[in-house]
Order: structure tokens, then sequence, then C-alpha cells
């Protein structure tokens, strides 16, 4: 077994603690007095562990609501009022029929559950106790001094948080969390057992979310890493022997056999890949680059250049696993940021791991006196709470805020209270909070199913929206009577022309929507 203290940061704490049980002078303290030192470093260690998980909960309680939230919730409310998976498009008449991989039924289904229970305060801190969990596992990760783990921790979160959403995505990050874990674990113990997660946890991940591809990924780096440290440093304790290896090459493939253990089979297989050769992946926002000229995303990038540049620093404490991990992840994130939000599940412990305070400061930190460091941890508490306390009150009212005021809610009771026409042509962006609010009758257009729909239709539709094109063959090809968009958009305009001619009739208009009916 490696070093013990590596699998539990805290302790790495507590023996440095105890070190306060010595006398300034250097003679050896009685057996009252250390004792009581004692108890007085464990009482420090709990205080400073509460405000570290207060901390990450003022953060983690950010995830906010996003266009697709809502037709996630939809999903799962029709799943459960019709007790089955749907295989077909159930929400457009634009696609009716069309084979749609539910491959997120079993997130919806809790979303929907916690949502119906107790609305958007619920849902937050339900997803920030799910992001909790996958932080809390990054912690455990983290090799460095304490306060190097905590504060690398909150820095990894704060990079993270601008792709926390209210989405079944949180299900995949505390997935490769725990991957990730289960990996080190091994590295540690070495012991086989450990390895039976990988396969349980790519099973219960196949139910939540397509994203199950990421632990696959790190488990074929971790082999692959394992592999190439055995042949470049056989003699190196941290490396595994080739008889360690076998276990691990096991876990991988029990992980790939369990995938079609889902209601969509081997098809679940075929989705990730197939979003990733869609031609309009790389126009929809979240699939996009990162920009260093956007303020949002310059603490990853300042995350992404602090690591490597402590990794090359120290590089003989990094084995070859984890450089394929990290530059891995790096790509995946600076080719689209809605990977941003994972890319410090590796980051943050490789970070830790490099960084080690000088002796001469190391030396000045044994010699603060107990009481003094449970004064410093209770104060680390108390900050906790208040920010804790803070946001969190602060995100409730904030969700609660934009669900009636962030979305057409006024539009969308209009088309019920007046009886609109269908077909519905809608914006994108909408799609999700209509298939939501209005009633099934009511079938939309486009929502941000990307995957269903299609690259020719999606395409389409851009040019229409945007009024670059003649909308009328699209919406005549749809025999569509009504069109709910943004009072902005292209398309707004060209009705709007339209209307004076008496080909539509503007009937409805607000900051956020415009309703024209034939």
């Amino acid at each position: 077994m490696l070093c013990l203290d590596k699998r539990l940061p805290s302790r790495e704490l507590e023996v440095s603690l105890a070190g306060m049980s010595r006398k300034n002078d250097g003679a050896t303290a009685t057996a009252p007095d250390a004792a009581r030192a004692a108890r007085l470093n464990r009482l420090a260690v709990l205080l400073a562990t509460g405000g570290l998980l207060l901390l990450m909960l003022a953060i983690a309680v950010f995830s906010n609501a996003s266009a697709d939230t809502w037709w996630h919730l939809a999903t799962g409310r029709w799943i459960l009022d019709h007790f089955q998976v749907p295989h077909t498009d159930v929400f457009s008449f634009s696609a009716a029929g069309k084979p749609w991989i539910t491959h997120e039924y079993g997130a919806e289904v809790l979303m929907y559950l916690v949502f119906n229970a107790g609305g958007w305060p619920a849902l937050a801190l339900a997803t920030a106790a799910v992001l909790m969990i996958g932080w809390w596992l990054v912690y455990r990760r983290c090799t460095g001094p304490a306060l190097v783990n905590g504060a690398a921790l909150l820095f990894g979160m704060w990079v993270a948080q601008p792709g926390m959403l209210l989405r079944p995505q949180t299900f995949s990050f505390l997935g490769g969390a725990l991957f990730l874990w289960i990996l080190d674990r091994y590295y540690w113990d070495r012991d086989p057992r450990v390895l039976i997660g990988l396969p349980v946890t790519m099973l219960v991940w196949v139910q939540l979310h397509g994203g199950f591809v990421l632990g696959l990924a790190i488990a074929g780096a971790a082999l692959a890493g394992a592999v190439a440290d055995r042949w470049l440093f056989g003699e190196r304790k941290d490396v595994l022997k080739w008889k360690e290896i076998r276990p691990l090459a096991g876990a991988l493939a029990a992980s790939v056999v369990v995938v079609p253990l889902n209601p969509n089979g081997l098809k679940l297989y075929e989705l990730p890949f197939y979003i990733m050769r869609m031609r309009i992946t790389p126009h929809i926002t979240e699939w996009m680059p990162p920009l260093w000229s956007e303020t949002r995303f310059q603490p990853f990038f300042a995350l992404l250049a602090l690591t490597l540049v402590t990794m090359i620093v120290a590089r003989k404490r990094y084995r070859m696993g984890q450089w394929l991990l990290f530059f891995g992840f790096a790509y995946a994130a600076l080719h689209a940021r809605r990977n941003i939000a994972v890319f410090p599940l590796v980051a943050v412990p490789l970070l830790a791991q490099g960084i080690r305070f000088p002796k001469a400061l190391s030396d000045v930190g044994m010699k603060i006196k107990p009481a003094i460091r449970v004064a410093l941890a209770l104060l680390l508490l108390a900050l906790g709470a208040r920010l804790a306390g803070k946001q969190t009150s602060r995100e409730v009212a904030f969700q609660q805020y934009t669900a009636h005021f962030g979305w057409p809610v006024a539009a969308a009771k209009y088309v019920v209270d007046h009886n609109l026409p269908p077909n519905l042509f809608n914006s994108y962006n909408y799609g999700g909070f209509l298939i939501w609010q209005l009633p099934p009758e009511y079938k939309v257009f486009i929502d941000g199913r990307a995957d269903l729909y299609g690259d020719d239709f999606i395409e389409n539709y851009q040019v229409v929206w945007g009024g670059q094109v003649n909308p009328d063959p699209t919406l005549n090809a749809y025999k569509i009577r009504t069109v709910l968009t943004e009072p902005d958009s292209g398309l707004a305009r060209v009705l709007e022309e339209e209307s004076k001619a008496g080909l539509w009739r503007k009937v409805y208009s607000d900051r956020l929507a415009v309703i024209f009916t034939r």
C-alpha cells in the first residue's frame, strides 16, 4: 500500500497539527498537554472541514436553469404520466414519430420529482448536493498540503461554475468524479475489489446521461498510462505491475459491456459520436470554444496554465496516465466550453499534487498553537456559513424570479387563453419552455434536442428565424399558422412587414416575445 495520508488529505493536516503538542522550547510535553493538544487539533480539522463544505455549497448553489431545463422536466413528467420511456418524439409536430434516443430519462425523472415536490428551490439545492458530492471526491484525491488542497478545490469550483446548470449533465460530473476517485484508490491500495465500482457506476450512469463516454475515456487513459508507465518507469513505487494492470483492463472491459443495459440498448453507443459529427454542433453556444476575451473564461485559462507549469516544474511526481488525462481534458475544454465544467476534475488534484510549501513556511505553521488553530477554523466556519446562507437565499430567489420573468410566460398564456391555431413556429431558445408550459395539443416546431432534428432541419430553421430567406416556403410546408419568437429576431421583422400587407396579424408583443397568426 502506498502512503495512506495521500488518500486522506485531512490526515496530513492532523499530522501537522500534532506537532503543536510539543512545547516551543523543544521540551517534551506532558501527557495531559499532549492529549489536550490532540483534541484541539482534531476539533480544528473538524471545524475547518465544515467551513470548507459550506464554502463549497456557496459556490455549488450557483447552478442556473437553461433553455433545456424545461424540456428535461417535461420529459420526466411525460415518463411518469405514461410509465414508459419514449423512443420517438412526442413533443414536436415537425419531428413527430421520429426516433428519439432518450438517454437522460433517469435524470429527467429525478429532476421532475424534485421539482414537483419543492419547485425551483428544491431543484437548485438538489443539484448543489450532487455537485458537492462530486467536488468532495475531488478534494479527497488531492495529495498536497491541506491549505493548498482547499484553495485548489475552491479555485476549480470557480472555474467550473459557468458550466454548472440545472441539467442532467450534472450526473456526468459526478460520474467522472467517482471514476477518477475509484482509479486513484486502486493506485493507492492496489486492491482489485475497488475496481468493481467502475462497471457499477457505469451501469447507473447510462441511465442518467449520455456523458458516460467520459468514464470510458478516463478508464482508457488510466489503462494506457499504466502500460506506458510500466515500460518507462518500471521501478517506481507508484507504477502498477503487469499483474495489477490486468484488473484495470478487466474493469474497463466490464464498463464497456454494461453500457447497452439501458432502455435504448446499443443505440446509446452511437449517440455521442453522432452529436460530435453534426455540422451544427460548433454553432451551438455550449459547443463553441472558450475565448480568452470573455471574462467568464479567464479563470479556466489561468487554471490550465497554472496546472501545466506546476506539472512541468514537478514532473517527477506525475505518472504518464496523469499527463494523458490532463491533456485529454484540456483539449476537450479548449474544443467546447461545455467541457470546462469537468476540466477541474483532473486539474485540481494535479495542481495540488505538485505544490509544496518551503520548509521555512511549514515550520512557521507548526509553531501555531492548537487553540489559535481552532480559532482560525471557527472563523473559516463562520465565513462559510455566512456565504452559504447568503448565496443560497439569493440563488433560490433568482431561480424563482427568472422562472416567471425570464421566459415568455405571458405569451404562452396568451396562446392558450385565445386558443390560437397550431401549428406553432417557435424559436430554438423558447422550445423547451413551451413544451413545459403549453398543453399537449400545442406541439413545438423546434427545441434544444439538436440530435433529434438533425443538421439540415436546424440549418433551415436558422436562416428562417434569422430573416435571411423568405420564410413562406418553410411556414407553408409545415402548415404553420402561429409564430412565437423574440421581438428582435429577423423573422419578427419580416412578419412585421408582411402584416402590413395583411398576410399575417400581430396579436401580442412584450419585451420577450411577439406572436403572429394567420
